[in-house]
Parts: structure tokens; C-alpha cells; sequence
């Protein structure tokens, strides 16, 4: 049986794939997030995206990514955090 380690490995990895299908390219997703290339590249290699990407990957899919989803071991979330503050969520 996998731990739920590996499984979360797994989900984050087949996440990131889906961004970079949805985007079109590695290429067209960097530019998108204003970063390097090599930097998707790298996440695609190592299987996980940054938290802060994953922000404006949810911004920028109009919510079709969510940055919990993308990456699902972050405890608390500033972006939702600050929207309930504000009364938004």
C-alpha cells in the first residue's frame, strides 16, 4: 500500500502536468508567470509547483486550478486568508 505521502506526490506531479496541458506549453506557462522556462521545467521534473505560482495559476485559470489542489500540503493559504478578512469569500 502507498503511503499518503507518495500518493500526495503523485496528485502534485499529475497536477502540474494538467497546468502545463491547459497553458499549451512549458514555454507558454512561464511566460504566463513571468519565469524562466527551465523553471516549469524544473517543477515538472521534480513533480511540484511553488506555492506562489500556484496562487497565480488559480488567478489566472479563473479559479479552474486551485493552489490547495496544486498543492494540497499547505496548511493556510494567504490569498484565501486575506479574502475572508476582506469579507470576499
Amino acid at each position: 500500500m502507498r503511503s499518503i505521502d507518495d500518493r500526495l506526490a503523485e496528485h502534485e506531479a499529475e497536477m502540474i502536468k494538467q497546468v502545463v496541458a491547459w497553458a499549451g506549453s512549458a514555454t507558454t506557462l512561464a511566460a504566463l508567470l513571468e519565469v524562466p522556462t527551465q523553471t516549469v521545467l524544473s517543477w515538472l521534473a521534480r513533480g511540484r509547483i511553488s506555492a506562489r505560482a500556484a496562487v497565480k495559476v488559480e488567478e489566472l485559470s479563473d479559479g479552474a486550478f486551485k493552489a490547495r489542489d496544486l498543492r494540497p500540503n499547505v496548511a493556510v493559504w494567504w490569498h484565501e486568508q486575506r479574502a475572508k478578512e476582506n469579507g470576499d469569500a
